[in-house]
């Protein structure tokens, strides 16, 4: 099976509807104000009927999270800050929707012990490239680290994914297929400014996603 396709940092209706007319699984919309792609506090939310939609927020407080997901009917929660697991805990009880948990990655993994501590609380982690930013730096962290991961929680991987390195990160998840790897998060790649997607980019993406699926 090819992992998931995310598109994150959306925020232009005609694109957000295009992708959904594509085919993309997962949409991610970002609403922290610090982001050079946060929606703004205008954003509307399209109408849309198959796609998942991912909301990603920083340190959120548990009654603004609840807010967006009933205003814009989010599919996914992805914590991107510094949430702790008794956050994810009430989270949990307080929302039917899947949560992610993000950890950036430098020279390593986070400890197992660290990770274990959220197994409880969140559908999938996704690790993403540590950088001065959170999230949406373009660079790629070493994917050789993920190979002694362990825990049955499923895994997104993100950081300057695009179609440049997919045929080498195919490669890698082929030659480790004891990773639950559940999905790719694809944003900066794909972008000809911040929160603009150059969508022939996701078109030519999609399309390496479907050639790939036929091989299998």
């Amino acid at each position: 099976m090819m992992p998931l396709v995310k598109i994150c940092g959306m925020r232009q209706t005609a694109q957000i509807i295009e992708c959904e007319r594509l085919g993309v699984p997962y949409l991610g919309f970002i609403y922290y104000p610090r982001s050079p792609r946060f929606v703004g506090e205008q954003f509307v939310m399209p109408a849309l009927k198959r796609v998942k939609k991912v909301g990603v927020v920083v340190n959120a407080s548990l009654e603004q999270v609840a807010y967006l997901v009933r205003r814009d009917s989010l599919s996914v929660v992805q914590l991107h800050g510094d949430e702790s697991p008794a956050y994810c805990q009430a989270l949990r009880q307080s929302l039917s929707v899947k949560l992610w948990k993000v950890f950036p990655v430098g020279e390593a993994l986070p400890s197992v012990q660290s990770l274990q501590a959220y197994v409880p609380y969140v559908d999938a982690f996704l690790f993403d490239t540590a950088g001065a930013q959170r999230g949406g730096n373009g660079q790629v962290f070493s994917w050789q680290l993920l190979a002694g991961y362990s825990l049955p929680t499923p895994l997104w991987i993100s950081g300057g994914l695009g179609l440049h390195n997919m045929s080498a990160l195919c490669d890698f998840l082929r030659a480790h297929p004891h990773l639950p790897v559940e999905g790719l998060d694809f944003n900066s790649a794909l972008e000809l400014s911040p929160g603009n997607k150059d969508m022939q980019k996701v078109c030519d993406l999609l399309k390496y996603f479907e050639l790939k699926s036929e091989q299998i």
